[in-house]
């Protein structure tokens, strides 16, 4: 898998001409392990990870977590971006345990310092309770 990241990134960035090419993978943080060299930590822009804190609404066992943050501790230490996605919202709003648990969710990646980047800006994620509910945009 190795190879075949750094193959990716080899033909987008010098045989295609586009040395900004982005390699992100999802999840597969464990790879670390299997590159000596540290040429696949050099190759990635940044990781995608899923349920780090969370097993969709049930919260991974601490010994869990801990694993996994070794990893994205290592990849956010050479400056990568590090993109954390949890399926913990149960869709009834800002209140009660769904709450509880967007709070901790929020607690945790910020002392983390993994921050949610969307560049794309297509689109505003609402919180009820957090962010306002109606945004008014000024562009002149």
């Amino acid at each position: 898998m190795i190879e075949f990241v750094k193959e990716i990134a080899y033909y987008w960035r010098v045989v295609k001409g586009k040395p900004d090419f982005y390699i992100v993978p999802q999840n597969g943080e464990r790879i670390l392990e299997y590159t000596i060299d540290g040429s696949y930590l050099r190759t990635i822009f940044g990781i995608g990870v899923e349920d780090i804190w969370y097993n969709g609404l049930t919260p991974n066992p601490p010994e869990e977590i801990n694993e996994r943050m070794k990893y994205l501790d290592i990849i956010r230490n050479t400056s990568k971006l590090v993109f954390s996605v949890e399926y913990i919202d149960d869709e009834s709003r800002y209140s009660g345990e769904n709450k509880k648990r967007i709070d901790d969710y929020l607690k945790k990646l910020l002392q983390r310092v993994i921050a949610r980047s969307d560049r794309e800006l297509d689109e505003l994620n609402i919180i009820e309770g957090i962010q306002p509910s109606s945004v008014k945009f000024n562009f002149r």
